[in-house]
């Protein structure tokens, strides 16, 4: 009865918070980029794509707070009290919050391990497919900036039997993070798969007021390059794109994968203790506003982020990363437990 009673309060203020919070972060993410989106039809698709990686950060946030701000609300009524002294109801409290953070966990597990790792796949393909689109439909004899940090120009254009764009006369104009432009001019191009096909041409290099030249017979420019950021270049950060499978195959000689492998568990890990954890804070606690509930669930889970963080920073220690990643999870882990379990003078 008590079980059943708090889990559907739990999963009643989850499913409102990650609704908030799933809109917020997506709309703050569609923002970001959309200098790349040049009309509203992939807007639909892209969210779509977006939803697993952006469950990353809502669920459990969602989750804690839904947890802290239950038992809050009930602890501040005194509707805790006798509970605090019946054995069993307490049991029943402390079950339904293992079993509703079980319940997230297994779900943080599913979007981590194989839905958000197909989500960034996806949405790259779609930005690139994007971005081709809009190469092969420039109009002649005009300058486009097709993505923010390319321009493209086409003196003729000209569609081969087997439905192949020949470019004729064409310029590209390549702005790089690092303050570094290349102007190229070709005197003609192809799209090959995921590439530009450059023949009969050369290359101008401006960079700190520097200037260097090179002529080329066939260059290849890789688009998406130039449609990713510089942090998605990375190869740690190419390992995201790898589902539990992938990891787990390459983790043994690939140093970067071995360590996405370890920084999934850690997540999936921190899901279930962030719950254990808006627990102790709400037995701890006399009183919580929902004010105290958002910042605390929220400075807790920037923590566990910026800890995973800095254990990246040492992925070349493997000793040193991996105590970064696990011993907080740890420690936090028998903290909330030692708390839970010792609850009777603090409710």
């Amino acid at each position: 009865m008590i079980i059943s009673y708090f889990l559907i309060r739990f999963v009643q203020a989850a499913s409102i918070y990650f609704t908030v919070l799933l809109g917020l972060f997506l709309s703050c993410n569609i923002v970001i980029k959309m200098p790349i989106i040049h009309h509203a039809g992939i807007l639909p698709v892209l969210i779509m794509l977006l939803l697993p990686v952006m469950t990353l950060f809502a669920l459990p946030l969602a989750s804690s707070m839904a947890v802290l701000v239950t038992v809050a609300e009930h602890k501040e009524r005194d509707e805790l009290v006798i509970i605090s002294f019946l054995p069993k109801a307490m049991q029943a409290l402390r079950y339904s919050v293992v079993l509703f953070a079980l319940l997230c966990t297994l779900l943080y597990a599913i979007f981590a391990f194989y839905l958000a790792p197909q989500g960034y796949v996806l949405s790259k393909r779609l930005f690139f497919n994007v971005a081709k689109d809009q190469f092969l439909q420039v109009e002649p004899g005009i300058f486009h900036n097709t993505v923010p940090m390319v321009s493209f120009y086409v003196h003729t254009k000209k569609i081969t039997e087997n439905r192949q764009t020949l470019f004729g006369k064409l310029m590209l104009v390549l702005r790089q993070k690092n303050k570094e432009q290349l102007f190229i001019a070709a005197d003609r191009g192809f799209f090959d798969e995921r590439q530009l096909v450059l023949h009969d041409g050369h290359i101008i290099s401006y960079k700190n007021e520097q200037v260097h030249t090179a002529f080329f017979k066939r260059t290849i420019i890789q688009l998406d390059a130039y449609i990713s950021s510089p942090q998605e270049k990375t190869l740690v950060m190419q390992s995201r794109f790898l589902t539990l499978n992938m990891l787990w195959l390459a983790a043994s000689h690939d140093q970067s994968v071995a360590f996405e492998l370890h920084k999934r568990i850690v997540q999936t890990g921190w899901q279930f203790v962030l719950i254990l954890l808006a627990l102790a804070y709400a037995l701890m606690r006399k009183k919580s506003s929902l004010l105290y509930c958002v910042l605390i669930c929220g400075m807790t889970f920037l923590v566990t982020y910026l800890m995973i963080s800095l254990a990246q920073g040492y992925a070349q220690h493997r000793l040193l990363c991996l105590a970064l990643l696990y011993v907080p999870l740890i420690a936090a882990f028998f903290c909330s437990v030692s708390i839970i379990f010792n609850r009777r003078n603090r409710v």
